[in-house]
């Protein structure tokens, strides 16, 4: 990042680290904002990647207005994909419900199907972050071509899906183990956008369009 005008400089730490700490907790509070009406926090997670996706971003710049123009330009295609996971997420809930009925004997059986369930159920989160981050980096196409794409990527990069899944079960065992910490859930949305879209950045390959 170039410097400002004057002697000012953006790459030192004494800039970056508050810088980073107010884009971190302002994008979780437009996320917040943004998802309360819930069909709409695919678009929120979208512009959440997006403000950290962006180089250009790290240093001044008009943070809320650029939330926003990512949250109208993925709106219409992440509210899809959104409605699909939650979807297909409630359809999971359901076979966990009917195998909790089922007159299995062994203790081992039942944990090997919830075990499974809960996979397929973060397999589905995850590809949906792999198609919110693809529309975050401004891919072109219908919804159902970066969902194809998406779980394409999820697959092919099964270790970054792993290190989201990983992350996924550290902060439920943490806030279950220590709920007096729930006061940090506000600035999650930001941080796991900043971690997440670096972890996804090296997924992307706008060369190859893969």
């Amino acid at each position: 990042m170039a410097k400002q005008s004057g002697s000012f400089d953006t790459d030192r730490p004494i800039y970056k680290i508050p810088h980073t700490i107010y884009r971190v907790v302002l994008t979780g509070a437009l996320w917040l904002v943004c998802s309360l009406p819930v069909f709409t926090a695919g678009a929120a997670c979208c512009a959440a990647l997006a403000e950290f996706t962006d180089r250009a971003n790290d240093g001044p710049h008009k943070l809320t207005a650029g939330f926003f123009q990512s949250f109208r330009r993925c709106f219409r295609r992440a509210t899809v994909i959104w409605c699909g996971a939650l979807a297909a997420l409630a359809l999971l809930a359901l076979d966990l419900a009917f195998y909790q009925q089922l007159p299995i004997g062994s203790t081992a059986a039942r944990r090997v199907v919830l075990t499974l369930l809960c996979i397929l159920a973060d397999l589905v989160v995850g590809i949906s972050r792999f198609a919110f981050h693809a529309l975050a980096v401004g891919e072109d196409g219908r919804w159902q071509d970066t969902l194809r794409r998406a779980a394409g990527r999820t697959l092919a990069f099964l270790p970054v899906w792993a290190c989201m899944l990983l992350m996924d079960l550290a902060l439920f065992v943490f806030f279950i183990s220590t709920p007096y910490f729930l006061f940090l859930l506000p600035l999650l949305p930001g941080v796991l956008a900043l971690v997440h879209s670096r972890l996804l950045a090296c997924t992307h390959r706008p060369d190859t369009g893969a």
